[in-house]
């Protein structure tokens, strides 16, 4: 026999609804299984508390449930000795992590780089100077005390204030605190390496650190520590998911700084965000053991991601969420409209270097069942022009999502779209205001990124 255990006891009583699955008598065989959750009778369910979890104990397995408007959706399905309920905020807690195969390690963060043939330059700052060290022969070790460095490189040479320098890989540690550079301050060391093609500048820094920096650009000022502790889980699986591919294809950086990955503009202030990183330290979301692709978005729009197509869901299937987010309905970015004439839009193709004479009409000419747009055709006389979604939303600055309609009124083009991104992983106005009704950030991530699990890096440091 099934049993349920209630996560919160309000008017309905645990006894009636442990008989209320008593009575159904289903082995957990008879239920209707889907990917990202679990399909019951919905009689069986109409009694009990909207958006509460339930626990689902059936030969030793525990499945973790959310019931919204009598509708379940599993969490998670884990050893049942793993798990135990916070019956004050909803929040599953399991009693102990995973340890990960993987382990801590310094992130390497690559800021610029730069084509040889022209003179560029890069300007460090510290307070008291800095040390230099060649990698290839740590034993060379030069001390600049000035407060600043210049770099640059000239005809395949590299010159560090303006003397001729033969290291290929340069280690530059700060003598005190931070090193500035492009108005921002950055903790650890910067690298230099100098091959025949490129000249590299990349930051080496703590993998922690890296995360409350990139936490300070990729999420929003004033919002609660719960929802940045989502965030920063979030941010810090992107990394170790972008961290094995680098290594796989022989990278001498990680990551890049900027939207590409992630943004990262160095330090700030913010207490809230370094709690938040410090209360998750370690944790990622992990997919048979390995770190995901944990995307996120500003707002999805309600799109259901599985309905996406295109997609290679086959080696991300966490990404393909069925369940549709609801919480962004109040955002701003939820819906939007934008109106431009024909001629301005002749103007922009002009300016794209996609010229295209009287301009008649755009239309959309393929979507997906998500809603989400794959072709579009720019129709003008004698000629027409056909785009990718992709190259239309570039074009197009001003469009914030793949999914949009497109309307022709008098001489106006009318795009009316849903979200600002992606669309896929995380929607952060919707994780917010998932917080605002209780959720935690394990069941916030559980929720974007079905079917994962929480793992721990190994506390050991791997210099790289």
């Amino acid at each position: 026999m099934q049993e349920i255990s209630s996560a919160v006891k309000k008017s309905h009583s645990l006894q009636k609804k442990t008989a209320l699955i008593k009575q159904q008598n289903k082995p957990i065989d008879s239920l209707r299984i889907y990917q990202n959750g679990i399909s019951f009778l919905e009689k069986q369910f109409a009694d009990m508390s909207y958006e509460k979890p339930y626990a689902l104990s059936s030969a030793g397995q525990q499945l973790l449930v959310w019931v919204v408007s009598g509708q379940p959706f599993i969490i998670a399905a884990l050893p049942q000795s793993l798990i135990s309920f916070n019956k004050y905020n909803k929040d599953v807690v399991p009693l102990r992590e995973y340890e990960s195969e993987f382990i801590e390690f310094k992130v390497r963060v690559l800021l610029d780089e730069k084509e040889h043939g022209n003179d560029q330059i890069w300007e460090l700052t510290n307070k008291k100077g800095f040390s230099l060290i060649d990698l290839s022969n740590p034993d060379d070790t030069k001390k600049y005390y000035q407060k600043k460095i210049v770099i640059h490189h000239n005809n395949g040479s590299l010159f560090i204030n303006d003397k001729k320098v033969q290291q290929k890989y340069l280690k530059i540690d700060p003598l005190e605190e931070y090193i500035g550079f492009n108005d921002n301050h950055y903790r650890g060391s910067f690298i230099v390496i100098h091959d025949n093609q490129k000249t590299l500048l990349i930051n080496q820094i703590e993998l922690e650190d890296y995360v409350a920096c990139v936490l300070n650009a990729e999420s929003w000022p004033g919002w609660p520590l719960e929802v940045n502790k989502a965030f920063a889980i979030a941010s810090r699986t992107y990394l170790a998911h972008k961290v094995l591919e680098a290594t796989a294809a022989g990278l001498s950086y990680h990551i890049k700084n900027t939207n590409i990955h992630q943004t990262y503009n160095g330090i700030h202030s913010s207490d809230l965000l370094k709690k938040a990183v410090e209360q998750t330290k370690g944790l990622i979301v992990t997919y048979n053991k390995k770190p995901i692709l944990a995307m996120f978005d500003s707002c999805c729009g309600g799109i259901i991601p599985a309905h996406m197509s295109g997609i290679d869901f086959k080696h991300t299937p966490y990404l393909a969420r069925k369940i549709p987010c609801t919480f962004c309905k109040s955002c701003k970015l939820y819906s939007w409209k934008l109106e431009y004439t024909l001629a301005q839009l002749e103007e922009i193709l002009q300016e794209a270097e996609k010229p295209l004479k009287n301009l008649q009409d755009i239309r959309i000419i393929k979507k997906d069942k998500a809603g989400v747009v794959h072709k579009v055709a720019c129709i003008g006389k004698p000629h027409e022009l056909t785009f990718t979604g992709q190259q239309f939303y570039s074009l197009l600055s001003k469009v914030k999502s793949y999914c949009y309609s497109i309307e022709k009124k008098g001489k106006k083009i009318i795009i009316q779209g849903r979200g600002y991104g992606h669309n896929r992983g995380i929607c952060q106005w919707g994780a917010r205001n998932m917080v605002d009704e209780g959720w935690n950030y394990r069941s916030i991530l559980s929720f974007y990124y079905p079917g994962t699990l929480l793992m721990k890096l190994r506390p050991v440091i791997y210099k790289v």
